[in-house]
């Protein structure tokens, strides 16, 4: 179990300041023993003194619990400048020390709130807000609630409540690696004096201790008046078994098939809920999952609702599932249609599985209603969504440990739109002036298709739409792979640590006409590897950001125009690819007049194969660091060196499939390679130029797309257990 160590000062003030502050009390909770779990009982009160060392406080002894919430109830009567106490919360979790401080200031007419974290003596400030207080006469209440979980992450919240008017009002939540996403001076607070601390544990702690859970039943022909949620009386709508079920506790809530309509949208899911399908029954309507953990949603189609509009349906709903600030989550065997803007949306995130859904027509672009040959943008192509829009189909953000596996979005058939992307205006979506960090850590992408209409909106040009863009947000052991994609990766996320990877991945052609480019390239830290590129007027792209250790190898780009557009001057590894064209362009383009060419470019180990019936010419476009290549039906750059011309001999004469374009074993580029470290097979030290080797021919050959051989094991696992 991951323990969090609890210290509270009841009150404190300036050293030099004497005099009476006031009195205070302890109250446990019947589960705690007072005197044995803690160094006072519970009817001790924690008497402040008059004395020059101005502090007057009870430190709680160590208790190691799951998760833990601090309660602060006070008055101010009889206080003023001199006497200004502060609350202090200090909590040890996952090694690391935690400081959350509430101090009168001004007057006592504002309360500073600052939380701080303590890394080996070295002290951060996570968040802070000066917050004003209200004229009202009655208490007021602080709530400062910690959870830790298993993977260093410490989350907080900072709530107020208003006495007065019995209610609960959140002030700020943030964690450990970000700063709070809300402003201050949002809430007011009562009045000051006596101070109350009160510490209890969480129900999130009955998912520590084993639960014999229990499942309850929804059926179509149930009763949410008579029934009981058994398999004999089952409830008749979802709705009454997500309000019913106690959170937390493990239980499962099994729906028979048929048709649900939510009366509320979206429709909250308690945290440490599964709910399953038995079969694949209907959800019309939308779910949200905010503040949660271990929730397993298995086994459903959802639905939105339209009506009739023109030139595009209006569609009801906003988002199938929103996912907000939630750890542990599973979400399998499920299928979205007829949502407004989102499929599918991840918000902050930690540990979560998508596999095997399928997300279609639930996203919207206005560039898709134009008139043919327009520049004109339409106008009420869908009530709400103003010109120079668009949404997209499954949106992420702030994501740890997220894998996605065998899902499927098309946004081709009726409203177009992005198909996975990051969503970078957080500020926008926390109502907060501070826009904190972004981040995809820890993520890979495996074995999904992202099919896309044509362009997206934005502005008045004709820009690519997105299969997948990853857009500021720093990424952490990130990969890509197997995938199938019809238009563009952008890949514009600053810095990737290590390199982002994206691998066997194949680019097909949108409908009868070719994406603008394939992969857009604008931050560091890239390799690119073992893809298959059959679409893209230049399939690697840079738009002009400088950027550092991009590695492109043994790919296979064919029936493409420049293989490689930079508008900017950045190093690129260029190995081991096969390229195959007959188009006008060169190669490469790294400027009008090679401006953009970098002195450190490597371009080696590769085919040039120009199928065109006029041969010769400068088409490679490139002049420095040529080496080892094989060149068809063009002339050979005076600064290559270690250069071969002719024919491959692939074993296919007119080769489509990637694997059409191994080599046979008379082919001219074997043994004619360069060996690369990293790159050249382990103990070759003759490789073959080209993506494939002859002696792999017949092992282990990669291929790019969707695959079978993948592992489900955590899934798997996950999946079990719910049925168990």
């Amino acid at each position: 179990m991951i323990t969090t160590q609890l210290f509270t000062d009841s009150f404190d003030r300036p050293a030099t300041t004497a005099g009476t502050i006031g009195n205070g009390w302890l109250d446990l909770k019947p589960n705690m023993t007072a005197g044995t779990d803690w160094s006072i009982s519970s009817s001790t009160y924690l008497n402040a003194v008059n004395t020059t060392s101005g502090t007057s406080s009870a430190v709680l002894n160590t208790h190691t619990i799951q998760d833990c919430e601090v309660v602060f109830q006070a008055n101010r009567t009889n206080y003023n400048s001199t006497f200004r106490p502060f609350i202090e919360t200090r909590i040890q979790s996952n090694g690391d020390r935690y400081r959350i401080r509430l101090a009168l200031v001004n007057d006592n007419t504002q309360v500073d709130v600052q939380a701080t974290k303590v890394v080996k003596g070295v002290t951060t400030e996570l968040w802070k807000a000066l917050t004003n207080v209200t004229s009202s006469t009655s208490d007021f209440k602080y709530i400062v609630r910690c959870y830790s979980f298993n993977t260093a992450l410490t989350v907080f919240e900072v709530y107020y409540i208003d006495t007065a008017n019995n209610k609960l009002v959140l002030l700020t939540e943030f964690s450990d690696a970000d700063p709070a996403l809300a402003s201050a001076g949002k809430v007011g607070l009562g009045h000051y004096n006596q101070v109350i601390c009160r510490v209890f544990t969480l129900n999130k702690l009955a998912l520590d201790t084993p639960q014999s859970k229990t499942i309850y039943y929804v059926a179509t022909n149930g009763n949410d008046t008579s029934g009981k949620g058994t398999k004999a009386a089952p409830w008749a709508t979802v709705q009454k078994a997500l309000i019913t079920v106690m959170p937390d506790s493990g239980h499962v809530i099994k729906v028979a098939a048929g048709t649900y309509t939510l009366a509320t949208n979206p429709t909250l899911v308690p945290s440490g809920i599964t709910l399953i399908g038995d079969g694949k029954p209907t959800i019309v309507g939308a779910l949200k999952l905010s503040k949660g953990r271990k929730n397993r949603i298995i086994n459903f189609n959802f639905t939105g609702t339209s009506t009739a509009n023109t030139p595009c349906d209006y569609y009801k709903h906003n988002t199938g599932i929103e996912v907000r600030d939630t750890f542990d989550i599973l979400l399998h065997n499920l299928s979205f249609k007829k949502y407004r803007k989102n499929a599918l949306r991840l918000l902050s995130v930690h540990t979560v599985k998508v596999s095997s859904v399928d997300m279609v027509d639930s996203s919207y672009s206005d560039r898709r209603f134009y008139a043919p040959g327009s520049s004109v943008l339409p106008q009420n192509a869908d009530d709400g969504l103003t010109s120079q829009t668009q949404s997209n189909c499954l949106e992420v953000t702030r994501l740890t440990k997220a894998r996605f596996v065998n899902v499927h979005v098309d946004t081709i058939s009726k409203r177009g739109g992005a198909a996975f992307r990051t969503y970078e205006d957080l500020s926008k979506f926390y109502n907060s002036g501070a826009t904190p960090p972004t981040y995809l850590d820890d993520i890979d992408i495996q074995n999904c298709t992202f099919l896309v209409d044509r362009f997206m909106s934005w502005g008045g040009g004709y820009s690519p739409q997105m299969s997948l863009e990853i857009f500021n947000h720093r990424t952490t052991n990130t990969t890509i792979r197997n995938c199938v994609f019809n238009s563009t990766v952008s890949l514009a996320s600053g810095t990737n640590t290590p390199a982002l990877k994206l691998y066997e991945c194949e680019w097909i052609k949108w409908l009868d006409d070719q994406p603008l480019y394939a992969i857009e390239v604008v931050s560091n830290n890239i390799e690119i590897f073992c893809n298959y590129i059959t679409a893209g007027s230049y399939p690697i792209y840079n738009s002009g950001a400088k950027v550092s250790n991009i590695l492109v190898h043994s790919n296979v780009f064919r029936n493409i125009g420049y293989v490689v557009n930079f508008k900017s001057s950045s190093p690129l590894k260029f190995y081991n690819n096969t390229v195959y064209t007959g188009g006008k362009d060169k190669f490469f383009n790294f400027g009008s007049t090679g401006q953009f060419e970098h002195p450190n470019n490597d371009i080696a180990n590769n085919i040039f194969y120009y199928d065109s019936a006029t041969a010769g010419g400068d088409k490679l476009g490139v002049t420095i660091g040529v080496r080892n290549n094989l060149f068809h039906n063009m002339d050979v750059p005076t600064t290559a060196t270690k250069s071969k011309t002719g024919k491959p001999l692939w074993v296919s004469s007119q080769p489509v499939l990637s694997t059409d374009y191994r080599p046979q074993q008379s082919s001219p580029v074997r043994g004619a390679a360069a060996v690369i470290s990293g790159i050249t097979p382990e103990g070759e030290s003759a490789p073959d130029i080209g993506a494939h080797q002859w002696k792999l021919n017949n092992i282990d050959i990669w291929h790019p797309g969707i695959k079978s051989d993948i592992d489900l094991t955590d899934i798997t696992t996950i999946l079990a257990d719910c049925y168990a």
